[in-house]
């Protein structure tokens, strides 16, 4: 997120600077953009973006908006959290209300922002940086099954949290102009959402730092919630297996991914690797023999060096 910082400059001279002068912060943004679109063009190479064939533009603009809304839901209610949030859905129905109500909720926040603008810039700039620093790993730009990470958050997540503590206190100091007694109530009683959600965060902690552990751990977590669903979580546990000596299960993990996808030539060398860790050579060789059919160097240069035809 880093190619963003350009945006965030221009956003601190909107708020609170309000320097009406930007050009210092052009070489930023030409850099920003240029180190984008290499790294637009190596994903295309690499054949990870999806393209307007097997994702339409309108598909990802709802992926994108429904993102946007469904962080910020994810900060205020931490439940079922994963590695990556897959696509379920073979067939994307755009009018549905998943949809639909993310689209709502995404104008109505803007032109709350746009209405407040004429008091104070604040929340139009928080909301501009929450939008523009989620954006490079946004569905615009989407790269494998998933729509959302919960990584990608790390640091747009600061604008909506901010924005709701902003708002809160707000409240608390200002919103009421009766008696002290009723001051005194309706703080407490605003008071009660905003420490049941830092209890519900707190109480939910641990198990996520579990879950972050080490990459077994966060690999269970995404088969336990997206199970059978995409290669992805069982080549990256398999790896992790392989790391940690466990060769026997690795080994499954990446017949369990070759299942779903089976021409890539990497999970026939993993594989391969937790055979010979095993001590299983001739079945280590048959999918070295796979791998190079499918076109890795790697498995055709061993081939060649060990005289082995395939």
């Amino acid at each position: 997120m880093l190619i963003t910082l350009p945006f965030v400059l221009f956003i601190l001279n909107f708020y609170p600077l309000m320097r009406p002068r930007s050009e210092i912060k052009l070489p930023f943004l030409f850099l920003s953009l240029l180190f984008s679109l290499i790294n637009i063009y190596s994903q295309n190479a690499a054949h990870a973006l999806y393209s307007s064939e097997h994702m339409p533009l309108d598909v990802k603009f709802c992926f994108s908006v429904r993102a946007y809304i469904f962080y910020i839901t994810k900060t205020l209610f931490p439940f079922n959290l994963a590695p990556l949030y897959i696509v379920r859905e073979e067939i994307i129905e755009i009018l549905s209300f998943r949809y639909l109500g993310s689209l709502a909720m995404f104008l109505a926040i803007t032109i709350g922002c746009f209405i407040f603008q004429r008091k104070t810039r604040l929340f139009s700039a928080l909301w501009l940086f929450y939008i523009l620093t989620l954006l490079p790993v946004n569905s615009i730009f989407q790269i494998g099954n998933h729509f959302a990470a919960d990584r990608y958050t790390y640091l747009p997540g600061i604008a909506p949290v901010f924005l709701l503590g902003l708002a809160g206190a707000q409240l608390y100091v200002t919103g009421f102009n009766t008696g002290a007694k009723r001051i005194l109530a309706k703080r407490a009683i605003l008071l009660v959402p905003f420490v049941f959600i830092v209890i519900l965060n707190a109480s939910l902690l641990p198990r996520q730092i579990d879950v972050w552990k080490n990459s077994i751990n966060l690999w269970n977590r995404e088969i336990e919630l997206y199970p059978d669903i995409i290669a992805l979580p069982y080549k990256n546990r398999g790896v992790a297996y392989l790391d940690a000596g466990k060769y026997d299960k690795a080994a499954r993990d990446f017949t369990k991914a070759l299942g779903m996808r089976d021409h890539d030539p990497a999970l026939y060398l993993n594989r391969a690797i937790a055979y010979i860790k095993s001590g299983s050579r001739d079945r280590a060789l048959e999918d070295i023999k796979s791998a190079a059919t499918l076109g890795s160097k790697d498995a055709v240069r061993y081939l060649k060096e060990n005289n082995i035809s395939w």
